[in-house]
C-alpha cells in the first residue's frame, strides 16, 4: 500500500502521550539541548516543522514520513521528528540526522516550549486527539497528510475516532495535503482552498542503481542461477495482495521466477499456500537500506493488488522506486498507477499474463528505459518536499 506502515500506527493510539513523561532530574537537561538547537540556528532557518511520534524514523519500511523530514529539513526547515514507540530508534533526548533535522523522543517538551510551529499531521497517526489539536491553535500551523482512506482495514478499532479528527481536520487544518486522487477529491468536496495533491515519490539516488554479479544476495542467488526471468514484487502482503492472480501466473508460467518480500502485515500471506509452488520464493522483510540490492534483479517489477476503496486511493510508492530501478512495470487496474506512462496495465488476469510478457520484451528496450527515468526524475521526494515548502510558505 501507500502507508504499509498502518499496522503498527494503528497501535500508537494512546492517550498516555508517546514520547512518555521525561524524569524530573532529566527535564532540564532536555530543555538545555532543545535551547541548544534553537539558538544555534537562529536566524538561518525557514521555520520549525514538528512532527508527532507516529513511527520510529529506524523501522525497516523507510517511506513518505522519514523521507519529507529529510527533504523539508534540506529545505531549510528546522524538523523535530518524534519517535513512535522508541523501539528501533532508542533515543533519548535529541539525536542529530543531518544538520536541520533530529529524531527526538521530547514531543511533549517541543510542543511546550517553542512558542510557533508547523504541526505535520498524517491521517495514520491516531495517537493526536482533537482537543490536542484545538490546543495549539494560535501557535502550531496545522498541515494535515491524507495519506491512506480511512478504513476499519486500517484504522482498526480507532476507525470512530479517526473519522472525527478527519472531518475536523478537512474543516480546520491550515493546508490539507492528500497523496491520491480519490483522497484529494473526496478533501476538495469539504475544502476547495488550501488543498492540494502531493503523491508519493522516490530518493532516485538510493534506488538507480547497477547489477553487480558479484553483490547479489545469498537467499536470491539460487534463484537467479535457474536463469529464468524474475518478476518481482515488494512491500506489504495483505488483503489487497492479489494472491490468485501470483498463484494462477505461476501455475500458468513455469518458465518464470516470482519472487515476494516483505512483510506479512495481516498474516493472510501463511494462509496461502504459496511455498507449494516451486517457482514463487518468499524472501522476508529487507531493510530499505538494502532494498535495491534485490529489486534490481527483478526483470519485471508488479504490483499486483486487487481492486477496492483502500487501493484505488493509494499512491504507491515502489512504482516510483521501480521507475529509478529502470525496471519495466506491470500493475493490476490501479488509478494511481494508469497516470504514468512507463507502467503496463493489466485489466483483467489474462491481460496481466500479456503484460508481463511484453514488459520482459521491454527490458532493453532504449526508448522505454528512456521513459522510465524520465517518470522516475520527476516524482522524486524533493519535488514533492518543494511543493509542500511552496504551499506552507506564508501559512506560518
Amino acid at each position: 500500500m501507500g502507508s504499509p506502515l498502518t499496522k503498527l500506527l494503528s497501535r500508537t493510539f494512546n492517550r498516555v502521550s508517546p514520547s512518555g513523561e521525561p524524569a524530573p532530574k532529566n527535564v532540564e537537561a532536555y530543555r538545555a539541548a532543545l535551547n541548544e538547537i534553537l539558538k544555534e540556528r537562529e536566524g538561518k532557518i525557514k521555520g520549525i516543522i514538528v512532527y508527532p511520534p507516529t513511527v520510529d524514523w529506524n523501522i525497516p519500511l523507510f517511506q513518505r514520513p522519514q523521507q519529507l523530514a529529510l527533504e523539508l529539513s534540506k529545505s531549510g526547515y528546522l524538523f523535530f521528528f518524534s519517535t513512535g514507540k522508541n523501539l528501533y530508534d532508542r533515543v533519548d533526548g535529541f539525536r542529530k540526522i543531518n544538520d536541520n533535522c533530529y529524531v527526538t523522543n521530547q514531543y511533549d517538551l517541543v510542543i511546550k516550549e517553542l512558542p510557533k510551529f508547523i504541526l505535520l499531521l498524517s491521517s495514520t497517526n491516531l495517537g493526536v486527539l482533537l482537543e490536542d489539536v484545538a490546543r495549539m491553535k494560535g501557535k502550531a500551523t496545522v498541515v494535515y497528510d491524507y495519506i491512506d482512506e480511512i478504513h476499519r482495514d486500517i484504522s482498526k478499532e480507532n476507525v470512530d475516532h479517526a473519522f472525527k479528527r478527519h472531518e475536523y481536520m478537512k474543516r480546520h487544518a491550515d493546508v490539507f495535503i492528500a497523496t491520491a486522487d480519490n483522497l484529494y477529491n473526496e478533501a476538495l468536496k469539504d475544502r476547495p482552498k488550501d488543498t492540494y495533491l502531493i503523491p508519493n515519490g522516490v530518493d532516485y539516488d538510493h534506488f538507480h542503481v547497477q547489477r553487480n554479479p558479484a553483490n547479489v544476495p545469498l537467499d536470491l542467488a539460487p534463484i537467479l542461477e535457474k536463469k529464468k526471468p524474475v518478476i518481482g514484487y515488494y512491500g506489504a502482503l495483505a488483503s489487497w495482495f492479489d494472491y490468485e492472480l501470483i498463484k494462477k501466473a505461476a501455475e500458468t508460467r513455469t518458465d518464470l521466477e516470482f519472487v515476494l518480500i516483505g512483510w506479512d502485515y495481516d498474516g493472510s500471506l501463511y494462509k496461502q499456500g504459496l511455498d507449494q509452488y516451486r517457482n514463487i520464493h518468499y524472501l522476508g522483510i529487507k531493510d530499505y537500506s538494502i532494498l535495491p540490492q534485490y529489486a534490481v534483479w527483478f526483470d519485471v517489477a508488479t504490483i499486483p493488488f486487487v481492486l477496492n476503496k483502500i487501493t484505488e486511493s493509494t499512491s504507491p510508492i515502489k512504482v516510483f522506486e521501480y521507475m529509478a530501478l529502470g525496471t519495466p512495470i506491470v500493475t493490476t487496474n490501479l488509478r494511481e498507477c494508469r497516470k504514468y506512462r512507463s507502467v503496463l496495465i493489466g485489466k483483467d488476469q489474462g491481460d496481466f499474463l500479456r503484460q508481463l510478457d511484453e514488459a520482459l520484451r521491454l527490458r532493453d528496450d532504449t526508448g522505454y528505459k528512456a521513459l522510465l527515468d524520465k517518470e522516475a526524475k520527476e516524482n522524486t521526494w524533493d519535488k514533492r518536499a518543494a511543493e509542500i515548502v511552496e504551499r506552507i510558505t506564508g501559512k506560518h
